[in-house]
């Protein structure tokens, strides 16, 4: 009491002299002159001593007053920083050993002054965040969201210019100790830690990831559940993808257009821009493969990973989500890491029912889990319990179309898996009544078209491509097996095209390359590029009995249609021989194998395109038909009837129409040639002075628009 009315008087003369009265006051005024106001301080500083001393007898009080005076210190520690030396010392000792009986303002304002200290650098790091850590387990959420926002841009700051490898080496030892911690929601929060700086591109290293490895092994819920996301969300809010929209259809309609029709500058234009289009997937699909859990390339121990998620999953007692993201997770790092886990087939497959939950998710992991090593006797029995479940008469059409999309989806990463009994089998679903079953049926034939056309019939086989994926006399590749070309793939249409330039050159033609023509009436150009179309949308189909397609224009024989395929082969590995290849001809090379892809000849069926490879991971969309919306019945149509009734307000307008414009406002914007012969127009232009100037006091009378406001 003497002291309070000592300060009173104090306080008073201060007022009554000009001097400060409160410490928010002398904290201003000790920032701008530091040596005028020592003494001042000096005094504060010995009040917050003996209120220290106070406050440690009984630390579970709310000492206003002491927060506010380590607020004060901790604001001008800068100012007087030999002072306040042990004051750093004082904050962390006293967070250390009371953090669980402090009050909850008294433990913030001190983590606001350790703060405060840190970003003065009065205080290490490493000291820091131990501390802050360690406040993980105070039963305090808002203390916690604020610890876990400064423990993250700290490091962030820490590593912006340089990154401090000693530091992050011991900040992630001891974040390894934390997620060991007994408390569950310390090591839960300092696992978010290494997850959003892992996000946020901080410690993208393979240290960080091996350690949030061990969490998925956890008893705690909640750890493993949040290192499973991790792994499969991986760093989406860091790699931001621009996809390139979807609109190939038209293009690619346009383009086929110049091989039996007259070539036109705009389809060259078009079939340029749809080449760089090309060029561009081509790109994209040499570059390395980046996913979204790109974490998963840094596991130091992949195949002992696998094999111990199995074993955990197949003693789980997880809720069935929890299991789902299991199974997802060993999918993903079987097909990132090509590994080889037998048992991880025979077990999906009890799952793969109709009636099961969640069973579309479960047909991707297994498509996803597929790959060229996996032993085609390991999917044999996977592909016919497909079949057999989903693929049957008795199965809903959406059912048998979510069958055959699985096991085109299997046996695109694995081709081998595919008996020749049970692929024509399949095929046969082609002409089915439903167009989602018949839409997977084709998807299924064009697949292995593609990869082995010898286990189809000789009616659905289409036209052979030599694009590698057979070895040189037409057997498909047995498994494990590679191909080893003798020439440059591609070469041997560098050659023809070599050709060609040659004749061409004898015969004094000097545009070889360019067929086009400038095009006088753009108004056939619609008619031109929709002549392969039915008139909705769709695609002609062409029987094998009518002949080349065309008007005449390439009607003619080209070299690739005279020079078989083993004189090709002969040229190409002599051009190998005769001189070296520059970048010129494998930039060439590039071209005409995409022309080759993009434009086939005349006399091959038009087919729609297929999509580019899938990537090794797999989408659930991927699997599910293409459905047409289902015909509404009559009570759905007499609902959305009454439903659009109630959302009619007065004079039955629809909510947000505010109605439109007048007869005489659409006059105005009428052409003036379209209304100069109307009656009215014309009594206007032969009528008086005063017969003007009395309508327009009648129109402006009967003016019935809104009011000014």
């Amino acid at each position: 009491c003497t002291w309070e009315r000592v300060q009173m008087e104090k306080s008073a003369k201060a007022g009554a002299a000009g001097g400060p009265r409160t410490l928010a006051e002398l904290q201003n005024l000790s920032k701008r002159d530091p040596e005028s106001y020592r003494s001042d301080f000096l005094q504060q500083w010995r009040h917050y001593e003996s209120n220290l001393q106070i406050f440690l007898l009984k630390p579970t009080d709310d000492a206003k007053e002491f927060c506010e005076l380590v607020t004060f210190v901790a604001h001008l520690s800068g100012c007087y920083p030999k002072i306040v030396a042990p004051f750093p010392k004082q904050i962390i000792n006293l967070l250390s050993q009371h953090y669980a009986v402090l009050d909850s303002e008294v433990r913030q304002s001190l983590c606001r002054a350790l703060i405060l200290l840190r970003n003065k650098e009065l205080v290490e790091s490493l000291e820091c965040l131990e501390i802050f850590f360690q406040l993980f387990r105070c039963k305090d959420k808002v203390l916690r969201e604020m610890l876990f926002s400064y423990i993250v841009k700290d490091i962030k700051q820490l590593n912006q210019k340089h990154r401090q490898n000693q530091m992050n080496k011991k900040l992630q030892n001891f974040m390894y100790s934390m997620l060991a911690d007994a408390n569950q929601v310390a090591a839960k929060k300092s696992l978010d830690v290494m997850v959003t700086l892992y996000q946020k591109g901080v410690w993208q290293d393979a240290k960080t990831v091996n350690v949030i490895v061990t969490a998925l092994f956890s008893d705690v819920g909640k750890l493993k559940t949040t290192a499973l996301r991790f792994f499969l969300g991986g760093d989406q809010e860091h790699d931001e993808e621009e996809e390139e929209d979807n609109d190939s259809g038209k293009s690619y309609q346009g383009m086929l257009a110049n091989t039996a029709t007259k070539k036109t500058n705009k389809r060259k234009k078009l079939l340029k821009k749809q080449l760089q289009k090309e060029k561009r997937k081509e790109r994209a699909a040499n570059k390395p493969e980046v996913f979204n859990a790109s974490a998963l390339h840094l596991i130091h121990d992949p195949q002992g990973l696998a094999d111990k998620m199995f074993k955990m999953l197949k003693a789980s007692k997880d809720r069935w989500e929890v299991q789902l993201m299991v199974m997802n997770l060993i999918s993903r790092l079987i097909s990132i890491h090509e590994l080889i886990v037998l048992n991880f087939y025979p077990y999906l497959e009890r799952y793969l029912w109709p009636n099961k939950q969640d069973v579309t998710q479960v047909l991707t992991y297994v498509a996803q889990a597929c790959h060229e090593y996996v032993p085609p006797e390991a999917l044999e029995s996977l592909l016919m319990k497909i079949a057999n479940n989903f693929v049957s008469e008795k199965s809903a059409p959406e059912v048998m179309a979510v069958g055959i999309n699985a096991i085109r989806e299997v046996c695109r990463r694995c081709p081998l898996a595919m008996t020749e009994a049970l692929l024509q089998d399949l095929a046969e679903y082609k002409k089915y009544k439903n167009k989602a079953v018949m839409t997977a049926a084709k998807g299924l034939i064009g697949t292995f078209r593609e990869l082995n056309p010898t286990l189809l019939k000789k009616k659905d086989r289409g036209r052979p491509e030599d694009d590698g994926l057979l070895a040189d006399d037409g057997t498909p590749l047995e498994y494990g097996e590679l191909r080893a070309s003798e020439y440059v793939p591609g070469l041997e249409l560098l050659t023809m095209a070599e050709d060609r330039a040659a004749a061409a050159a004898a015969d004094g033609d000097d545009d070889v390359d360019d067929g086009w023509v400038v095009e006088e009436e753009e108004t056939k150009e619609e008619d031109d590029e929709d002549e392969w179309s039915d008139g909705s949308g769709g695609w002609v189909n062409v029987s094998d009995d009518e002949g080349p397609v065309g008007d005449g224009d390439h009607s003619g024989p080209k070299v690739e249609d005279v020079v078989s395929a083993e004189e090709r082969k002969r040229r190409a590995i002599a051009r190998m021989s005769e001189k070296p290849l520059t970048q010129e001809d494998f930039d060439l090379i590039r071209k005409l194998k995409l022309e080759r892809k993009l434009m086939p000849s005349s006399s091959a069926k038009r087919t729609r395109p297929t999509d580019e490879t899938s990537s090794l991971l797999l989408e659930e969309d991927a699997l599910l038909p293409t459905m047409k919306k289902a015909r509404q019945s009559k009570e759905e149509r007499l609902a959305s009837v009454v439903q659009g009734r109630e959302e009619r307000g007065k004079f039955n307008i629809r909510k947000g129409h505010d109605g439109g414009s007048t007869n005489r406002e659409k006059e105005h914007r009428k052409n003036p040639m379209m209304i100069k012969h109307k009656r009215s127009i014309r009594m206007k232009a032969s009528e008086g002075m005063g017969r003007k100037l009395s309508r327009a006091k009648t129109a402006k009378k009967q003016f019935r628009g809104k009011k000014a406001r």
